[in-house]
């Protein structure tokens, strides 16, 4: 389970490193210090405008932090969602699976994004021929279909926001430090804290008077990215 918190860690989604940012700020920093680009009060074209947990990403690793997140509290489902250009959880690892023909999984049946280690097998009861040699690897198709059961049984369906985040900076609202995410048509997304979750790519451009945590760690090739930002 990633953890998401003010002050610097190190955490870990599905065996991913990653690693938790905080940002120092001052209880009442002076007027001057603050940043010039103040937090816009409504966006008139997102709603909701704001979240407790932006999450730019809407892999597997995105899914299982949102089960996560209810699992420790039900009242979490409101206060986070996931950011991807299709809307939709997994797309991008599915279209890229069929595209490849890839007939099976390389992990085993127990690794999955469920927080029950037998969920998998249960779903593919019955049906032994799903399940590929060695370790019981699932196919691809049954895979598929468990995770949008998943998804569907922790009613996160709705948790991910179609759009493509370009921009990501730190400004105030209400006397409170946000962070305030870009999309590529215009929208804008204000967020208490963000979690970066992509694979081989860029992350949106960054701005913040210095208070931003920065350098973001260079993307790895074909590796999962998982950064916390937090301010306090």
């Amino acid at each position: 389970m990633i953890i998401i918190a003010g002050g610097t860690g190190r955490c870990r989604v599905l065996g991913v490193r990653c690693r938790v940012l905080g940002v120092r700020q001052k209880a009442n920093p002076k007027p001057d210090a603050r940043p010039t680009h103040p937090c816009p009060s409504q966006s008139p074209i997102l709603n909701p405008p704001s979240t407790d947990i932006a999450i730019i990403g809407a892999g597997p690793q995105v899914l299982t932090l949102g089960i996560h997140l209810l699992q420790k509290k039900a009242a979490m489902r409101n206060r986070f969602v996931g950011i991807d250009p299709a809307g939709e959880w997994l797309h991008q690892r599915h279209h890229q699976f069929a595209a490849l023909e890839i007939p099976h999984l390389r992990s085993p049946a127990v690794h999955h994004l469920d927080p029950h280690p037998a969920a998998l097998h249960t779903f593919v009861e019955g049906r032994p021929d799903q399940l590929f040699p060695p370790y019981a690897r699932p196919s691809t198709p049954r895979f598929r279909d468990f995770c949008q059961s998943v998804t569907q049984r922790w009613n996160l369906a709705d948790r991910v926001l179609a759009g493509t985040v370009q921009h990501l900076e730190l400004c105030w609202n209400v006397g409170r430090q946000r962070f305030r995410l870009s999309f590529a048509d215009s929208r804008q997304l204000l967020a208490r804290r963000v979690v970066l979750a992509i694979v081989d790519g860029t992350p949106p451009g960054q701005t913040g008077h210095g208070e931003f945590p920065r350098p973001i760690p260079a993307m790895v090739k074909d590796r999962p990215l998982a950064i916390a930002l937090s301010p306090p």
